[in-house]
């Protein structure tokens, strides 16, 4: 089966039946228990889920249109539409029984009970003990599928049904995205990443300042024709923010666009995102470097039409907004520098002279000479001859300027990109020498466009993101997995069992005559080597592998019970010690061992990485009633 890359994967398990019949898709509070996929490929993607309130959903996706697996991406391309059937079920002596109440469509999963050994569903408990590999389901990691069923779990897409719109309450949706975020603004992220990829932005259609845009804002994520414009998209921004409770809303105004060698006034619409006593500016229809602008920063670029916007302790007229340089923002996050000159085009004589308020070193200046005939810039260089000195706590830099007119640019290492037009006519440009003579006989502040609701300072103070934001947006799958799951213990990192298990995070077996090498060296390397399929249960031997080569003691048996016998017990388990639990029931030889990372006390579950959990390496979560014991390792 397909996997995707789930971008939701902070969110809490915690949604729960719905009725296929109501006018609204709701969502409720009932948590997952289990969720499998069938032993076999289909066409679409198909799920059952198994709630703790002995209710089940079984969900079948099918591609609206065929395409290519191997050429396409499906976290870009894939929708489908959703068939749903729902019920309840029940789980007893090692079978499962599925009665049905709404349907979709046909199924014989409904017709008689099920053999449920394993975590794997068989046509009879005699196909489980003689014909394991033929299973009909099997589980798999309920965090990758916690989703509402109305988002498809490969792409995470609003399915394609005609009634999505409709039925899509927004207001749940905004809550229910949001429900694992740590603070507002990640809270705010989610809900930025969650809109722009269930819609496309038309950059080109044309917005005007009294513009009204779609009245049923849901269409726009649910319906037919997703396409927004970038009014439209700071409005669904600003709704789903709103019904998220964050303070969100949209503005109105215009954004400076290059038309040949000057910058042109075009209608826009951004949002202003209010964080505690910060307020920050934030421009979703550009790029990522466009999330959290510094007010300071955003008015070289975007003009609102009501000054209080501008959120400044001074506000600027039209005029001077038209005179000021442009500056980009680089970096998500971008401390401001006051700067002089401040003014868009410049006059040069061989020379210009551009002067910051701060010691900046790591400057980098290129230029872009403009070619008349095609009335555009040419491809920018690094200009030769740059120099810079440090005078008082300010950084004067001066850059050799040889061609007749071109876009000077100054890449500042606080995420500042500020953009000159240059007219070298043989004129002198005389601000900043004026204002170093004055310094010399007088002490002068650069002039500095300050933010009103916050310092500098504090913005920068308050721009870092916490350790689970850092892990949620990091590309270390272990790491995205502690961010969904709320932990935030950073120590776990330096344990050296740990250390060692995260290596092979999402190693997994292979379907078919294949197996992969890497599970047979978990079996080899503890003495078990004549193992040679990964088929077999191999949560010890991965246990046994990473604490080997951790120096550590450890089993070499491919029992997961026999790890009772390593260490010492303990009841006040640590991360990094062992959890071995019982399966099927406590008085069985049959168990499972992983490694101990927490206990998530909302669902009284232990929180474990570990090998052969959904036929993989990963982290998961058990009963703490399973638990038969907690085993502290002792060094070799």
């Amino acid at each position: 089966m397909e996997k995707g890359l789930f971008l939701f994967i902070g969110f809490a398990l915690s949604f729960g039946t719905l009725n296929a019949k109501s006018a609204a898709w709701k969502i409720s509070k009932a948590s997952i228990k289990y969720v499998f996929v069938p032993s076999k490929s289909t066409d679409g993607t198909e799920l059952i889920r198994l709630y703790q309130d002995k209710s089940f959903e079984h969900l079948v996706y099918v591609p609206v249109r065929k395409f290519n697996k191997a050429k396409e991406n499906l976290a870009e391309v894939h929708e489908s539409t959703v068939q749903r059937n729902t019920g309840t079920y029940s789980i007893a002596s090692g079978k499962i029984q599925f009665k049905l109440v709404d349907k979709e469509f046909a199924s014989e999963l409904y017709q008689k009970p099920f053999a449920f050994i394993d975590n794997k569903i068989y046509v009879s408990r005699f196909q489980s003990i003689f014909n394991q590999k033929n299973f009909l389901f099997k589980t798999v990691n309920k965090t990758k599928y916690a989703l509402p069923f109305y988002l498809d779990p490969l792409s995470q897409r609003i399915v394609r049904n005609n009634d999505a719109a409709s039925k899509i309450d927004l207001s749940e949706l905004a809550k229910y995205l949001t429900k694992g975020g740590h603070s507002q603004w990640m809270k705010y992220q989610t809900l930025v990443a969650f809109v722009l990829k269930q819609t496309e932005i038309d950059q080109s259609a044309a917005i005007y300042l009294n513009h009204e845009g779609s009245e049923d804002l849901v269409t726009k994520i649910a319906g037919e024709n997703r396409q927004v414009n970038r009014y439209e998209l700071a409005e669904l921004i600003s709704e789903m923010g709103v019904k998220a409770g964050l303070t969100v809303r949209s503005i109105r105004g215009y954004k400076k666009q290059m038309e040949g060698k000057q910058f042109q006034r075009i209608p826009h619409a951004w949002n202003q995102v209010d964080l505690g006593d910060q307020a920050v500016l934030s421009d979703v229809s550009m790029n990522e470097n466009w999330l959290k602008v510094d007010p300071a920063v955003m008015i070289h670029s975007h003009f609102p039409i009501k000054a209080e916007d501008q959120l400044l302790e001074k506000s600027l007229t039209e005029k001077e907004f038209d005179q000021l340089a442009y500056v980009e923002q680089t970096k998500e996050v971008a401390s401001y520098i006051s700067f002089l000159p401040s003014k868009q085009a410049l006059v040069a004589k061989g020379k210009v002279s551009i002067l910051f308020d701060d010691q900046v070193s790591g400057i980098r200046v290129s230029f872009a000479a403009f070619n008349q005939q095609l009335n555009a810039f040419e491809s920018a260089v690094n200009v030769a001859g740059t120099s810079s000195e440090i005078i008082g706590a300010k950084t004067l830099v001066n850059v050799p300027i040889n061609a007749a007119q071109g876009q000077l640019t100054l890449k500042l290492p606080n995420g500042m990109l500020v953009n000159y037009f240059i007219e070298n006519n043989g004129s002198e440009e005389i601000e900043v020498a004026s204002y170093l003579k004055g310094l010399a006989t007088q002490k002068r502040a650069l002039p500095v466009i300050k933010t009103a609701n916050t310092t500098n300072a504090a913005v920068a103070s308050t721009s870092g993101f916490s350790l689970i934001e850092q892990w949620a947006k990091s590309s270390d799958g272990f790491l995205n997995e502690l961010a969904a799951l709320e932990f935030s213990d950073a120590s776990v990192l330096q344990n050296p069992l740990i250390k060692e298990a995260r290596k092979y995070f999402g190693v997994e077996e292979i379907e078919g005559n294949q197996h992969n090498k890497a599970i047979l060296n978990f079996f080899k390397e503890t003495g078990n080597g004549s193992i040679k399929t990964d088929e077999d249960a191999w949560c010890s031997v991965f246990v046994g592998y990473c604490a080997k080569q951790a120096g550590l003691n450890y089993s070499k048996k491919a029992n997961a019970k026999s790890w009772l016998e390593q260490g010492t017990a303990t009841s006040n388990p640590k991360p990094g010690d062992i959890v071995v639990f019982w399966r099927e029931d406590p008085d069985s030889w049959k168990g499972h061992v992983a490694i101990y990372l927490g206990k998530d006390e909302t669902t009284n579950e232990v929180i474990c990485l570990g090998g052969n959990q959904d036929d993989q390496v990963c982290i998961r979560q058990y009963s703490v009633n399973q638990v038969v014991g907690y085993r502290s390792l002792i060094k070799k």
